[in-house]
Order: structure tokens, then C-alpha cells, then sequence
């Protein structure tokens, strides 16, 4: 159904949101819009997420509405509006004068997440290749979380690689019904153009790209956020590689087999 903003509904400054899949480059997409002199991205507390996901909170709406008189969208409001306040204060403090969230784990509830902010929100969606992600993930999370005990954490790559399927196709099901709304930014060029890549973002937020912050971003303190790469790196953003190149052919077979009609559908090769 297609929705049209909700012109009596406003907040502190045009709510913008960086999704994607983890181990995308979401960090690095994050860091270098925090770079910039007016844009506070906000650590990764995932508020805006946390609520999305709250049956038992969206659930109030059904009895709210009636009492109140209100459609489902202008009650979810009232939860964008309780974020915005929230991260807007977050932003203030930092001596900036608007907002950007990373929200990576609610593909799902993407719709609903538009609808808290009025049909009003914008949305950086970067993409990865999904065995570039699926190795960064066996090669980070088992190491951080210990033994893989449930189903977020494990050994084998094809964990992640179902979870990259899925995140990325509700993702593009999300994009291609809010095109307007929506910039996609491929990790590989961003890595080998990042001042190209960047200044069609900025542009896409409304904010000024300055070439100087290639030279700066990773001067900051960024707490909160979830990769120390570019603290490792000194800011440097280097060159994606792939790393799976060289993986046996009968692996490439049986991941091809999942991961292709997605890599198709986002504009990579095929693999196995």
C-alpha cells in the first residue's frame, strides 16, 4: 500500500537511518558522516530497532488508538517522537544539529520503523558481497563471542551467509517499494572511491561533503560502534578484498546454490 508522509507530524530534523547487514561496512559509512561538521551519527544503542521489534509495545496501539482517536501511523509517531528526543539530545551534545542511526538487525521491520517517523525517514542501505561478509563474520564473531552457542555466532560460513540472504533480500524488498527515499551504497566502492561514494551520500542527506574528512575520520573518538578496524587502520580505508577466492570449489558449489539469486538481484556475479 503506498503511504504518503504524514505532513502534521515533525521532528528535529529529517530522520535518517544507515541499514545493511552486519560486517558491510555500516561502521565506516557511520564514521565518516560523523566526520562532517553537523551530523552526529548515534552510537549503536538501537532504540529506534528495540521498539520496532516490541510486539508487546506496538501491540498498546490497538487499544490507544480507539481512545485517542488516532490512525496506527500517527500512535507510531509517538515512538518516533520519544527516539527523536532522544537522539537529537544526543546530538546537541555533541554541538551538532541533527541525527543519523545505524538500525542492522530489523530488515523484518523496516516498514514499521518508517511508519514510527511518518513515512518522512531516509535510508542508507550499503551492500557487501555476501561471501566478503560471510568470511568477516566467521572470522570476527566466534573469536569475540566464544564458543558458538546459538545461532547468531558460528564456524561455519554458511550461518552467516543465510543470514546475509535474508537481511538483504527484505532489504531490497524495503528499497525497491521507497526508492525516493532510499541511496544504496556498495561497500566495494566506497573502499575505492570514498570521496566519489561520499559526496553522493551527503548529497543525499542534504549535507556539504568536504575532502578534508577523508583525512580526519579517523582521528575521532567514536564510542559505541562496533568494529575497531578503523582505529586499527589510523583511518585509512583500504581496498576491499574478497579473501574467498580461494576457498574449494566444492564449498563455492553449495554457497552459490543460496547466495546466487540474491547476488543477481543486487547487481554481483555469480559464484560456485
Amino acid at each position: 500500500i503506498f503511504r504518503e508522509p504524514l505532513k502534521d507530524v515533525e521532528f528535529s530534523c529529517t530522520p535518517t537511518f544507515i541499514i545493511g547487514c552486519r560486517r558491510s561496512g555500516t561502521t565506516l559509512l557511520a564514521s565518516l558522516l560523523n566526520a562532517s561538521e553537523n551530523i552526529s551519527v548515534v552510537p549503536e544503542m538501537f532504540l529506534a530497532g528495540s521498539i520496532a521489534q516490541s510486539d508487546s509495545l506496538l501491540h498498546t496501539a490497538y487499544r490507544a488508538i480507539h481512545m485517542l482517536g488516532e490512525t496506527y501511523a500517527h500512535y507510531f509517531c509517538r515512538f518516533g517522537k520519544f527516539v527523536d528526543n532522544a537522539y537529537i539530545d544526543y546530538a546537541r551534545v555533541q554541538k551538532k544539529n541533527r541525527w543519523i542511526a545505524k538500525e542492522l538487525r530489523i530488515p523484518h521491520r523496516l516498514d514499521i520503523l518508517d511508519e514510527m517517523f511518518g513515512y518522512k525517514a531516509r535510508f542508507i542501505y550499503i551492500m557487501r558481497h555476501g561471501l566478503s561478509v560471510a568470511r568477516s563474520c566467521a572470522m570476527r564473531f566466534p573469536s569475540r563471542d566464544g564458543f558458538p552457542f546459538n545461532n547468531d555466532t558460528s564456524f561455519c560460513v554458511e550461518t552467516y551467509m543465510d543470514e546475509w540472504v535474508k537481511n538483504n533480500e527484505r532489504t531490497m524488498d524495503f528499497y525497491e517499494r521507497n526508492r525516493e527515499r532510499c541511496i544504496i551504497v556498495r561497500y566495494e566502492e566506497l573502499t575505492e572511491y570514498p570521496a566519489l561514494e561520499m559526496k553522493k551520500v551527503f548529497d543525499f542527506v542534504g549535507e556539504e561533503w568536504e575532502d578534508s574528512i577523508l583525512e580526519t575520520f579517523g582521528d575521532q573518538s567514536f564510542v559505541g560502534m562496533g568494529d575497531n578496524k578503523i582505529k586499527a587502520m589510523e583511518g585509512k580505508i583500504v581496498k576491499n578484498s574478497y579473501g574467498w577466492s580461494d576457498w574449494p570449489h566444492s564449498l563455492l558449489s553449495v554457497l552459490g546454490r543460496k547466495v546466487n539469486p540474491t547476488l543477481r538481484r543486487l547487481g554481483y556475479d555469480e559464484v560456485g
